[in-house]
């Protein structure tokens, strides 16, 4: 039988959306478009693949978020956020997983959703390398 209140999800994660990051020198800050989400469903991972490395440093440093901005490009809604801190490195080419909300509600995003990865410095901040973003989901069932 199935729940009326939670919805199902297909046991699988594929590819939810894509964009690149065309990265952004040591002192800016950006924000880039992902395609619209291809599925209505529950995101499971978001990674970015960075084009050259990049140390993180507590002081200055560089944070990631994946906002999902809706249908209607003014959401605020985070769903994920990769920050370059001490110890938290990226390679160049080598996927780097970000930190999916704790909060479940925030993991969902309907089909057409417009979902934006905003690139932000802290202090003097860090390069922001460019590079492929990746979402992936369960599509909802039922």
């Amino acid at each position: 039988f199935r729940s009326k209140i939670m919805p199902d999800y297909q046991p699988f994660a594929e590819i939810l959306a894509e964009g690149q990051d065309n990265g952004v020198t040591i002192a800016a800050d950006d924000s880039f478009t992902l395609e619209p989400a291809r599925f209505t469903g529950k995101i499971t991972s978001v990674a970015f693949v960075p084009e050259a490395a990049s140390t993180g440093d507590n002081t200055n440093y560089r944070t990631y978020t994946l906002v999902n901005k809706g249908a209607s490009g003014a959401g605020t809604t985070v769903i994920a956020t990769l920050a370059l801190t001490t110890g938290v490195n990226l390679v160049a080419f080598d996927e780097k997983a970000a930190t999916l909300s704790a909060t479940a509600a925030d993991l969902l995003v309907t089909a057409g959703d417009i979902l934006a990865w905003v690139s932000t410095h802290t202090a003097s901040g860090l390069v922001d390398p460019g590079g492929a973003v990746v979402v992936k989901g369960n599509r909802t069932q039922g």
